[in-house]
């Protein structure tokens, strides 16, 4: 006989018949495999463009913020002054851009929303480019 404090045998798998009585894991029962969801992920080019569409008009909004620094420092501002607001404004705002952009873009491709977090990761790449373009003075064309 099996000391009392091991509790009722009849309870363990096996022992009081073929059949357990108790799960033997916290999933359930030992082999258990989640069902298997079927989906349909599809790719939709008009949530990707907007995406990038989005990317991209934020990459143009701090070339706005950008234009009017220096009008924000006011009349007394030296062209030093007037030079720092435009650089200050465009480092730090391309990146929070890049910042942003990054982080919800690999949030949505995560989450299944592939088409638009590509968009915004793919139109973030493009604006940095085209950034580093004007700035550098690059001729596309």
């Amino acid at each position: 006989m099996l000391p009392a404090a091991l509790g009722d045998t009849r309870d363990w798998a096996g022992l009081a018949g073929n059949e357990p009585t108790r799960p033997l894991s916290p999933l359930g029962t030992i082999g258990y495999r989640a069902p298997v969801i079927e989906s349909t992920i599809t790719f939709r080019a008009g949530r990707a463009g907007l995406g990038a569409a989005i990317a991209l008009a934020a990459h143009v909004l701090v070339f706005v913020a950008a234009y009017l620094a220096p009008r924000l420092v006011g009349a007394e501002g030296t062209d030093m002054q007037d030079l720092a607001a435009v650089v200050g404004t465009i480092v730090l705002g391309q990146g929070l851009v890049a910042l942003a952009c990054l982080i919800v873009g690999i949030v949505l491709v995560v989450r299944g929303r592939r088409d638009l977090g590509a968009g915004l990761l793919l139109g973030w790449l493009v604006g940095g480019l085209l950034i580093w373009f004007v700035v550098l003075g690059v001729r596309l064309f």
